[in-house]
């Protein structure tokens, strides 16, 4: 199956802070504003935003495009721990199957950073 891009939207609200208790003892409930008080922030690490993760899916999307992936930059280890082209090992009968020693069938592929890796 095929990765399928989200775009991801940022939440807007008229009030980003408001929550709402409710005493679970006499279910009074009571509407707060509440803002962060952390102390001193020593890392501010990575916002959670629309725009951080449209750009993670693209990135996601790139790598996993069969069409991105050239035989001189990806490798893949054979069942006998050999380092192989992308080319040699997308070799396949008109069927999309392939034969290597005793195990056919159609591969599956995953990459990661540049590195191919071919399951049958």
């Amino acid at each position: 199956m095929a990765f399928v891009k989200k775009e991801w939207k940022d939440r807007f609200t008229e009030f980003a802070g408001r929550r709402r208790l409710t005493d679970v003892e006499t279910g009074a409930e009571t509407v707060v504003d509440v803002e962060r008080d952390e102390g001193l922030v020593s890392q501010a690490g990575d916002a959670f935003s629309a725009v951080n993760m449209n750009d993670l899916e693209q990135r996601i999307y790139d790598a996993l495009e069969p069409q991105n992936i050239t035989a001189d930059s990806a490798k893949y280890a054979d069942n006998a721990g050999h380092a192989q082209t992308a080319e040699a090992a997308a070799y396949a009968d008109s069927a999309g199957s392939v034969a290597y020693g005793n195990v056919t069938g159609r591969p599956t592929f995953s990459l990661s950073d540049t590195t191919l890796t071919i399951t049958l």
